[in-house]
């Protein structure tokens, strides 16, 4: 979980260095959630492993249209990749800021 966040902001600010987007802050939470898939007639099928990111940026100057764009490329981090090649399942929601 450590990784996935630390990556994600890494990503992130390396992003809007990269392209003078004024991003000051970049927040990542990261939780997990384990468990078991069902099949159709409720019986096990297969296991899970998900992981539940939360990314909150923070800019006074940050429009809506840099948040989003921001949010793909976390999406792209290298370990988000990794985790994607080994089944786990990553979930990101972007916080609003106030």
């Amino acid at each position: 979980m450590g990784a996935l966040g630390s990556c994600t902001s890494i990503t992130c600010r390396m992003y809007a260095a990269r392209k003078g987007l004024p991003l000051e802050k970049v927040v990542v939470r990261v939780r997990q959630a384990i468990g078991i898939k069902e099949n159709a007639d409720g019986t096990p099928a297969s296991a899970y492993h998900q992981f539940i990111r939360e990314i909150e940026f923070i800019g006074k100057d940050l429009t809506d249209a840099d948040r989003e764009k921001l949010l793909v490329i976390a999406n792209k981090c290298p370990v988000h990749h990794i985790l994607d090649s080994n089944k786990a399942i990553v979930v990101t929601t972007l916080k609003k800021s106030n």
